[in-house]
């Protein structure tokens, strides 16, 4: 097995030295090791073979972890020391573990059960019994990250408040703000979209059957997110393509495209309002800001419409063209075709 299947992440690295601080050396670096034993495995048995048990999904391996892990840095960036060792150790643990139920299916990856079974093999708790807290502390995070809640029948999309009854005692003798770790976990998995979950040789040669998982690549191969905590917002920069590698995109496989976009947009935005309502570090973020972007030829052209942005006030916007006009569909069809085609003349 791999010794090391990355280079220590940012988040790691702050991780490791607080370990260090609060716990000493020797017990730090104890702390530390079981954790790269643990990535280790979980990466190079599991992570890694995601793409054998689900073959439409967008990247689910150790590159998408990275992401997750740089995410949430960049989002507990100037407020880390707000957390104690043993909370930024298990934020990173359930990162690792985050995705991993997906090498049983989909429908299955975030259950308590599957998480469980997954993390026992990582670390066998029957020879190693000082995990076993852990184990149940990080499935339960674990499965509160995507998914409708099984005993919140008021609000069944809210699963991290199933966290507000957790009675355990913590970890490393230190207390855990077990909706904060949530929150977080779920926020940086969100914004873990981009090109480097999709591989465009697989789009523009037809070789993703399944229509849904066909929108989620090409949204992956549009989008770019970046964590601006200086002015409080997320930016999204989309660059919608009129051809990928050989394959040129239709009127209406654009027009699908951007409707798609749409969803992910307001979802980004239902998801920033909910995790803030669990974390004091994600209050900070108030708004997301969005541009659009036109790919022709390699070059980049800005749409000459008004940037959108979404915010508290936005959450229940049924139509992203009721928000603002300029992105009612037909007429930004119409500006693609007129831009390419001027492009294209050039």
């Amino acid at each position: 097995m791999n010794t090391n299947v990355w280079e220590d992440t940012e988040i790691e690295k702050l991780t490791f030295a607080q370990l260090k601080k609060e716990n000493g050396d020797k017990n730090g670096d104890s702390i530390i090791t079981d954790y790269k034993d643990a990535r280790n495995k979980v990466v190079e048995y599991i992570i890694h073979h995601i793409p054998k048990a689900e073959k439409s999904l967008t990247d689910h391996t150790e590159t998408h972890i990275v992401n997750v892990l740089n995410n949430a840095y960049r989002l507990i960036d100037g407020n880390s020391h707000e957390f104690n060792s043993a909370e930024l150790y298990l934020l990173c643990l359930c990162i690792l573990f985050h995705d991993a139920g997906n090498i049983k299916g989909r429908t299955e990856h975030t259950k308590t059960k599957v998480i469980q079974e997954i993390y026992e093999f990582v670390r066998d708790t029957k020879k190693f019994p000082k995990f076993k807290q852990e184990k149940v502390i990080l499935s339960k995070i674990v499965y509160t990250h995507s998914g409708k809640s099984s005993e919140n029948k008021n609000n069944p999309n809210d699963r991290i408040s199933e966290l507000l009854n957790v009675t355990f005692s913590g970890l490393h003798d230190k207390s855990i703000n077990y909706v904060e770790i949530a929150a977080i976990l779920r926020f940086a998995d969100e914004l873990a979209e981009g090109p480097q979950r999709i591989s465009s040789y697989l789009i523009s040669n037809n070789i993703i059957e399944d229509a849904e998982s066909i929108k989620h690549h090409l949204n992956s191969y549009s989008v770019h997110y970046g964590i601006h905590k200086v002015d409080r917002r997320i930016i999204v920069n989309y660059h919608i393509p009129t051809q990928i590698d050989e394959k040129v995109l239709s009127n209406e496989e654009i027009k699908s495209l951007l409707s798609f976009t749409f969803e992910r947009i307001k979802k980004l935005n239902k998801e920033r309002i909910y995790c803030r309502y669990y974390s004091r570090i994600l209050s900070d973020f108030n708004k997301i800001s969005i541009q659009y972007y036109l790919t022709v030829n390699d070059n980049e052209e800005q749409l000459s419409i008004n940037p959108l942005e979404l915010s508290d006030l936005t959450f229940e916007a049924l139509d992203i063209a009721k928000i603002n006009e300029d992105y009612e569909l037909d007429n930004l069809i119409n500006l693609i075709s007129n831009l390419t085609k001027s492009k294209i003349d050039e």
